[in-house]
């Protein structure tokens, strides 16, 4: 989970929870949390070259820095996408559906949209579909919203 990462991440950065909860999120919307492609993922922020600053010391500062933005727009590891890839080949195809019709809206979706297109013309069970792919790791709530 994204707090199990966070304090990861705290404990190898010497930092508190508070400071690493940004960076948490960017390298868990990259990897899914799994614990492999953290370390990978990782491994890539801190081996760019240097005047990236997507990961780094900072001597000043005393502390490690990182730049969130940056980290958000690097493609997603080979590994991260076989990953992704399998569990997409395992999930029916009402879910299947669901996140096809979701990514026909864009990236992030308001549940009132939701809840508005839920039955209409024949859709049925798309907030239940929803909750299952939640569950899976393949959407994520994030307040009113469900993105990918």
């Amino acid at each position: 989970s994204e707090g199990v990462l966070n304090n990861y991440l705290s404990n190898l950065l010497s930092l508190p929870t508070r400071l690493t909860t940004s960076l948490s999120r960017s390298v868990h919307c990259k990897t899914m949390g799994n614990p492999l492609c953290v370390e990978e993922f990782l491994q890539s922020l801190l081996n760019r070259h240097a005047d990236d600053y997507l990961l780094r010391y900072d001597m000043g500062h005393r502390r490690w820095i990182w730049d969130c933005t940056a980290i958000s727009m690097l493609p997603i590891g080979n590994s991260v996408a076989k990953l992704l890839a399998s569990k997409l080949s395992k999930i029916e195809e009402e879910y299947l559906d669901c996140m096809i019709l979701l990514s026909c809206i864009g990236t992030r979706v308001n549940q009132i949209i939701v809840d508005m297109i839920d039955g209409l013309n024949g859709i049925t069970g798309l907030v239940s579909s929803i909750d299952v792919l939640v569950e899976e790791g393949l959407l994520e709530r994030e307040g009113s919203f469900i993105k990918f």
